[in-house]
């Protein structure tokens, strides 16, 4: 099954991209993904994925700004440009959850939305309630203002965003990331008038208010895939433009469809590659069909010397 927007903008009613041509949304959860690699093997991720020097890691831009500001720790990042196309774009990439620390954060931040929710589910005709909810989230986030701010790594992202918009460098700029970087991408790109494209992130649209937006610029503006039984996605209500996609993971496992990789598969073997690699891990750990090979090798030849960790560790990507 093909999903409507394996190509974003390829449609009128679906997410705008800034980009010269329609986008494929596996790029974006791969380079959600890239948010989590070590600075060293960051750029032959890169390459393996769009072609050698197609796609930049601007590392030094990234270490530059965070050395400008004295005492300040900028949340984990990377800003990616673009040289294959008629103009320079540039899409930062917000890590995702990676430790308890980050799982408390994800709480912190959207547990005002998650609990209002809750009560929104089990009290009688409780939709009507919906738009009160977003002013008694606001005024919430009014009392945990100091601790919130602690754990704001929105406000961080959104003014590297604004940093690099003052350069006047980029054409245009965009953000993404999974999980927590995510629900990061689409707040920050509601602040500061970019596009979002999020993989498993926490929404926005009852918690704008605490978040300073608009629901009009999340609509307007951030995308979010969603996989079948991931819990995170569902924090806060889902905005207009979003796409929902399987999870084939086993029933008692559903945390593995969080999974940036399994997402990956799955919009990889619905969508077709599209000129990028075809991935040893979706077919030799996770039960998709093996591509049909172009020419004389088997995919199965190709995936010999297949590693199992290769694809999202710290050694590189695996190609078909």
């Amino acid at each position: 099954m093909r999903y409507p927007t394996c190509d974003i903008g390829n449609n009128e009613h679906q997410f705008s991209s800034n980009f010269d041509r329609p986008t494929y949304i596996a790029d974006y959860i791969y380079l959600s993904e890239v948010a989590y690699k070590n600075t060293d093997i960051t750029q032959t991720h890169l390459d393996d994925w769009f072609g050698s020097g197609k796609a930049v890691d601007e590392k030094d831009i990234v270490e530059n700004y965070k050395n400008s500001l004295p005492g300040y720790t900028l949340v984990s990042l990377k800003f990616i440009t673009f040289s294959n196309l008629s103009e320079k774009v540039g899409i930062v990439s917000v890590r995702g959850t990676s430790d308890p620390w980050d799982a408390i954060t994800d709480l912190q931040i959207w547990s005002p939305a998650i609990l209002s929710q809750w009560v929104r589910a089990i009290i009688p005709l409780g939709s009507v309630w919906t738009p009160v909810l977003s002013r008694i989230i606001y005024l919430i986030s009014l009392i945990e203002s100091d601790d919130l701010e602690d754990v704001s790594y929105y406000n961080q992202v959104t003014e590297f965003i604004k940093y690099l918009q003052s350069t006047e460098n980029y054409s245009s700029l965009e953000v993404t990331g999974h999980s927590l970087g995510g629900g990061i991408a689409i707040i920050s790109a509601a602040k500061t008038g970019i596009h979002a494209v999020a993989l498993s992130g926490p929404n926005a649209v009852l918690s704008h208010e605490a978040f300073g937006i608009t629901t009009e610029d999340i609509s307007r503006l951030t995308f979010n895939i969603i996989p079948d039984r991931d819990v995170v996605p569902r924090f806060d209500d889902v905005s207009t433009l979003f796409q929902n996609i399987r999870c084939l993971a086993p029933k008692n496992e559903f945390w593995d469809c969080h999974s940036s990789l399994r997402s990956l598969c799955e919009v990889i073997y619905s969508c077709g590659t599209q000129s990028r690699p075809a991935l040893c891990e979706c077919s030799k750990s996770l039960g998709y069909e093996e591509p049909k090979p172009r020419g004389t090798r088997t995919f199965s030849d190709a995936c010999d010397n297949y590693d199992p960790n290769y694809v999202f560790d710290d050694k590189g990507v695996s190609a078909g």
